[in-house]
């Protein structure tokens, strides 16, 4: 006979009875021959979603505060991102500042940029923010998505770099990805990150989630 027993499971044919265990706890084997135990098992905390925000109508959105010595690597997905003014002009860059004690930082930047799209390919740099990606004003079917990789932003020793991957859509015809990498000439402490437009247009974002990573 096996199955449940009281409040013992019973393992047909071995003479083997074990307690059973408690909500959320796995059976496990504690060795060949004898009774089999139930164990809370700990996940693992390497990959870890940290916090979540979203925008509606925004002139700019700061993600701070979320930084700590747990983790060495910072991914920040934007996903759903669009400008929203109702008098559109042409395409706008949608970008981002890494923020130093909670205030974005203006300049010192350094990185260059690919992105392709039906007519070529090119790569700029620019010292006053890291290029995201391009979007069109007043569109709201065509969203953007953006995904940050943040290194070590807590360190002082060396520049803070980063890389950035985004899909977006300039001048309503042209889907294009971007790739940048870059840094920003400063060793002081990052504390968070400053997502906006270069002339200021209101965005809204569906999604932005922090997640963080252990080495």
């Amino acid at each position: 006979m096996s199955g449940i027993v009281g409040s013992k499971f019973n393992i047909r044919g071995s003479g083997l009875v074990g307690s059973l265990g408690t909500d959320g706890q796995h059976m496990l084997s504690s060795g060949a021959g004898k009774t089999n135990v139930f164990e809370t098992v700990s996940a693992s905390a390497d990959f870890v979603k940290i916090t979540s925000s979203s925008a509606s109508a925004a002139a700019s959105l700061s993600i701070d505060g979320h930084f700590t010595s747990d983790y060495d690597r910072y991914i920040l997905h934007c996903q759903g991102v669009c400008f929203t003014d109702t008098a559109p002009a042409a395409s706008d860059w949608f970008t981002f500042r890494l923020n130093q004690s909670a205030t974005a930082v203006t300049t010192g930047y350094q990185y260059v940029k690919l992105f392709c799209y039906n007519s070529g390919v090119t790569a700029q740099t620019d010292t006053t923010y890291f290029f995201g990606m391009y979007l069109n004003e007043d569109e709201t079917d065509n969203r953007g998505n953006l995904i940050i990789d943040i290194l070590d932003p807590l360190q002082t020793s060396y520049y803070h770099s980063v890389m950035w991957r985004g899909q977006g859509i300039d001048a309503g015809t042209r889907y294009e990805t971007s790739l940048g990498s870059g840094c920003i000439a400063s060793t002081t402490a990052v504390t968070g990150v400053t997502l906006a437009s270069t002339s200021t247009f209101p965005f809204s974002i569906d999604k932005v989630i922090l997640y963080g990573m252990k080495d």
